[in-house]
């Protein structure tokens, strides 16, 4: 579980600038983690080294997957020193023997007490991604999201983070874990006053305009909440979607709401899902006709690994590649607003795991996601296209018959409507 990352992990083929030429370069386990957790890792090591640091800092964490190395060595730090408090799932997959959740609460048990670790999974899972930090015991920051605290969560799926620095929000994020910690406060935690509550988050300096509903929840109030929010989907001002979904064949009514925007000629939709449809024909890339006014929905699985040079070989690797569970509506249109946080918009889980919703209406964030969105339905739209061997691909060659620039700038065509959503007005 914890091993030192500066070990050499493999090599690679990297440009010499001297010589002028590719060259086999050994790299190490932090140098591959740096890069594939990019901005996410960066932010949750150092919230966590921020926490170690200070000594009047304590710590509380949800954890679903647990495994990423440095994450899980600077917590039994923070647990030798009782300034650990963790609620960790024990859902299947994770409370066997050789499970690295099991091998975590060995070692934490080895240097902190029984009862600053609970194991757990609500009616399901326990799965939130949070952490609560708390100076002499009062709440002052709180990180929540998608991103599992594991090797898979960093440098395996597209994910999202997100650090609230208000005092208001971590407080609602430390009373839910209070209100989570042990296994009868998981039984009765969906008849509880939070997951029977909307929370509503005024926009301040420190926060922006939001609200936070934790499940699990009993059936009505999860059919309250979906049924605001495909609502908001549906309402026949909305101008466009973006997203990013695990899954978007789940039942519930906002993944119907995104499905059925999807195909509305009136709503300009672009996005991406980890899988499609049921079949395997249904896995690859899905698209509209060239002039239509629709968008795209792209599929990240079923996608070929074996790409022209420079890049070669992508790992066949377990786990979904998108983990996001976000939808923006309305990026350029009236009260913009993105779904986002650790709940998978699916109604059944809704109702069993653990787990955040946050809708914030903030124009900022929803920019942010809508850039990921972007970022990822290139990339996978690319992926999935059929590429001929053409030998080496350099990114800025313009040369060729068709000037690459043409599609973005014909009206009516696609890419030129996206070109446009995305321009400042």
């Amino acid at each position: 579980m914890i091993f030192d990352i500066k070990q050499i992990a493999d090599s690679a083929m990297r440009w010499n600038e001297k010589t002028r030429k590719n060259e086999l370069v050994p790299y190490s386990f932090e140098e591959q983690h740096e890069w594939l957790g990019w901005q996410a890792r960066n932010r949750i090591l150092e919230f966590l080294e921020e926490t170690i640091k200070d000594k009047t800092l304590n710590l509380k964490v949800f954890a679903f997957d647990l495994d990423e190395p440095e994450i899980c060595k600077k917590l039994l730090q923070l647990a030798k020193e009782k300034r650990l408090l963790m609620i960790l799932d024990d859902s299947k997959g994770h409370k066997e023997e050789k499970a690295f959740e099991t091998i975590f609460e060995t070692e934490f048990l080895k240097v902190s007490d029984t009862d600053h670790i609970k194991r757990g999974h609500f009616s399901s899972l326990a799965h939130c991604k949070i952490m609560v930090q708390l100076k002499k015991a009062v709440p002052k920051k709180v990180l929540t999201g998608s991103a599992n605290f594991s090797t898979n969560g960093f440098y395996v799926n597209s994910n999202h983070v997100i650090i609230f620095k208000n005092s208001k929000i971590s407080q609602l994020y430390s009373d839910i874990f209070d209100a989570s910690f042990g296994d009868e406060n998981m039984k009765k935690f969906k008849v509880g006053a939070f997951a029977l509550k909307d929370h509503q988050i005024l926009k301040t300096t420190s926060s922006p305009e939001m609200t936070v509903t934790v499940a699990p929840h009993n059936k009505v109030d999860a059919e309250r909440i979906f049924d605001r929010i495909s609502t908001k989907i549906e309402r026949t001002d909305t101008t466009d979607i973006l997203f990013a979904v695990m899954n978007d064949r789940s039942a519930g009514s906002i993944l119907s709401s995104l499905r059925k925007q999807i195909s509305n000629e009136n709503v300009f939709s672009y996005g991406i899902t980890d899988t499609i449809g049921k079949n395997d024909e249904d896995f690859g890339i899905f698209l509209y006709k060239p002039n239509s006014k629709r968008g795209i929905r792209v599929a990240a699985r079923g996608i070929e690994n074996n790409l022209p040079e420079p890049f070669g070989t992508v790992p066949g690797i377990d786990g979904y590649a998108i983990h996001h569970k976000f939808i923006v509506v309305n990026f350029k249109g009236n009260d913009p607003v993105v779904y986002c946080g650790s709940s998978n918009l699916a109604f059944g889980p809704e109702q069993k795991n653990g787990d955040n919703l946050l809708e914030i209406r903030d124009k900022d964030i929803v920019t942010a996601f809508a850039i990921e969105a972007l970022r990822l339905v290139d990339h996978f739209h690319w992926r999935n296209t059929s590429l001929e061997s053409v030998g080496h691909l350099w990114l800025d060659n313009l040369s060729g018959i068709k000037k690459w620039s043409e599609s973005w700038l014909t009206e009516g065509n696609l890419k030129c409507r996206q070109r446009k959503l995305y321009m400042k007005k």
